[in-house]
């Protein structure tokens, strides 16, 4: 109930934040959504010629259309599968009677689809959570049920995924990741027609909504029967295979029909690239990212795989969970776009927390029980926290890294010295206590004007190789302000340094502080900063500036 009572909490708060600018048809989830209001309103999932007007109108995503391909036959065809439409599909028609019943456009797009969509997640999840559950108290006590959820759904990620970042394919996947637990343990306890045609219907649905969801069936298939040879059993009732294939096949049939539609073809390849050979353990350990890094909770759902033994899932969990892994670490967009944590693992969190449960089972039982106490708060705390910090894009979604995470660990307001680690791994550590150089005093910085060049600066030969400039600028951008950077160029340096100039501090049309370090060598003459606007359409103005040559080698 607190779980559900928090994530409730924080759909209402970022509802009541965002007003009539809420969006949940965006990026990817547009082309999630596409499939819905393209045959419903519009009666046409080909040229799409409806959606040019509709971009203008509501900016739903201000970048290239790459929801959406042309086939051969010269159509239209989405570039992503339709499993989450029929997810959408109930809020859609509510927000559509909404609209109509309203002064606002009846085009699917207008605040009350947004709003209904936004919603729609925790409707799937909460009674999820209630069945997963009563699914893990068939195994473990109340109390080890209890910690199990609380550190597998508040100390991960899944916060984020189930709320926010709700309309992604993630939460409603997880929804579909505890049915096929239940239902493996329900046929399993005595196998029926009805449970094998469930089980089939449901990975046909995960799979419609995400190819490689294709692995759950493993969870099924791998599951020890109690009481009887169940390979025998079906050997000699092929009637549950049958039906297995019927319900998966029954889940995709929309799909192909649409892809038949569209570009004359039954099958489309939408094109995904793997590595399996190659993975990319950066999923895990990585500071952009890393599964591990972010949500260190998760270090304890890996642990977890080693406390089933006995138990009638250990193999289908094992497998399931090793397998599911490997195929994320080895996608060729090993980043997933935007994301905190890796999100791609989310849906799969009702399978590691019951290999968790185990773990915190194993754990209660021990005189290290106290641990939990102290190590749960604390890792819920982080994450929270963390949700925060992720929300207001100082833990970045794409450009994270080990030193920029150290600085801001656990702070709401970095300093822009702090946020030029994002993008430079220069930094002096105690710069305090370095004196400025006397040469620099001598010197004036120059503003050159009309050339987007703020600062020209020369520093005088010192006859050392190691000496830093520390560099403060004050610029208001009036046009160019969400892209455009300063680059800083030195005599000494091959690559340039680029700093944004919108980050999480930042501010529109305000005056905003850049502060960052230039590493210098002084032996030669002469050394020049330069100091400049990448964009030729900016325009700004340079409030103040300041350079400080430290001396840090005698």
């Amino acid at each position: 109930m607190l779980i559900s009572l928090l994530l409730i909490a924080i759909q209402l708060a970022t509802i009541f934040s965002k007003g009539k600018e809420l969006k949940a048809t965006t990026y990817d989830v547009l082309g999630y959504y596409l499939y819905v209001p393209s045959f419903t309103i519009y009666d046409d999932c080909k040229d799409l010629g409806w959606y040019t007007e509709l971009e203008k109108k509501y900016n739903l995503q201000g970048s290239d259309f790459y929801q959406a391909r042309r086939a051969a036959n010269g159509n239209h065809v989405f570039t992503y599968y339709g499993g989450l439409s029929l997810f959408y599909l109930p809020f859609f028609l509510l927000g559509h009677i909404i609209a109509l019943l309203s002064n606002f456009p009846a085009d699917g797009f207008s605040y009350p689809y947004q709003l209904c969509i936004f919603l729609s997640p925790l409707f799937y999840i909460i009674p999820a959570i209630f069945l997963l559950r009563k699914f893990l108290k068939h195994y473990y006590s109340d109390v080890a049920v209890a910690w199990s959820l609380i550190l597998g759904l508040t100390a991960t990620n899944f916060v984020q995924y189930a709320t926010i970042d709700g309309n992604q394919t993630h939460a409603y996947l997880f929804v579909l990741y505890v049915l096929v637990l239940w239902y493996s343990r329900q046929w399993h306890l005595g196998p029926t027609l009805k449970n094998s045609f469930l089980l089939g219907l449901i990975t046909g649905f995960a799979i419609f909504c995400r190819p490689t969801e294709a692995i759950m069936l493993f969870i099924p298939l791998l599951w020890i029967s109690s009481g009887f040879n169940k390979w025998k059993f079906v050997k000699e009732d092929k009637r549950h295979i049958w039906l297995v294939i019927a319900g998966g096949t029954l889940a995709l049939l929309p799909q192909f029909l649409y892809w038949q539609h569209a570009t004359d073809q039954w099958i489309y390849d939408v094109g995904s690239k793997w590595y399996f050979l190659y993975p990319y353990f950066r999923v895990l350990f990585g500071w952009e990212k890393g599964w591990f890094i972010y949500t260190p909770a998760t270090l304890l759902f890996v642990a977890g795989l080693w406390y089933m033994r006995g138990k009638v899932y250990r193999k289908s969990v094992l497998s399931f969970c090793l397998l599911n892994l490997w195929i994320i670490m080895a996608w060729s967009d090993w980043r997933y776009g935007g994301s905190y944590s890796c999100r791609a693992l989310v849906q799969s969190y009702p399978v590691f927390i019951l290999a968790l449960s185990g773990l915190i089972a194993s754990i209660l039982q021990s005189r290290y029980r106290k641990i939990l106490y102290v190590l749960v708060p604390i890792l819920v705390f982080v994450n929270l926290f963390q949700h925060v910090q992720y929300n207001k894009t100082i833990l970045h979604y794409r450009g994270m890294n080990k030193l920029y995470y150290q600085h801001v660990f656990l702070d709401l307001s970095p300093t822009p010295l702090d946020m030029s680690l994002m993008y430079s791994d220069l930094y002096l550590s105690n710069f305090e206590d370095y004196p400025v150089s006397e040469n620099y005093k001598n010197t004036t910085a120059q503003k050159i004007q009309g050339e987007n060049v703020f600062i020209r600066q020369e520093i005088l030969q010192s006859g050392t190789k190691n000496e830093w400039a520390k560099i403060k600028l004050s610029v208001k951008a009036q046009k160019g302000f969400w892209n455009s950077n300063l680059v800083v160029e030195t005599t000494t340096r091959a690559t340039p340094l680029s700093f944004p100039l919108f980050n999480a501090i930042s501010k529109e049309d305000k005056i905003n502080t850049y502060e960052f370090f230039v590493k210098l060598d002084t032996t030669l003459e002469p050394n020049i900063i330069e100091i400049k606007v990448d964009q030729k359409a900016f325009i700004g103005t340079l409030e103040q500036w300041e350079i400080q040559v430290l001396k840090t080698s005698h």
